[in-house]
């Protein structure tokens, strides 16, 4: 039914909004928009000689052993990651561990 599927996108496009804002604000990461259901992040964005470097690879074997699987990509030198969206409680998980890991 059309009024469901609006409505369900509608969600989809503020969970997504809403994570790539809060992810955005952690030194280092960049994620963009996408009309996909999944969002792109780029790390070690932006860092000086002095900021610690995120071990793309080892924050994607962290989220997986805490339940939650991506999909790495290399773009030149860069490990790149994408999260497909999930229920807000999920989302919000993510972001949390993301958070914990950068911070360690």
């Amino acid at each position: 039914d059309k009024t469901y599927y609006s409505a369900l996108t509608k969600t989809i496009i503020k969970l997504k909004d809403d994570f790539i804002a809060e992810i955005n604000k952690i030194k280092g990461i960049k994620a963009y928009k996408s009309a996909a259901n999944f969002i792109f992040i780029r790390f070690n964005e932006g860092l000086t000689e002095k900021d610690k470097e995120i071990d793309v690879q080892s924050l994607k074997d962290y989220l997986s052993e805490n339940g939650y699987l991506t999909r790495l990509w290399t773009e030149g030198s860069h490990l790149s990651m994408r999260i497909t969206v999930a229920p807000k409680p999920d989302m919000d998980k993510v972001l949390n561990l993301i958070k914990e890991f950068v911070n360690k």
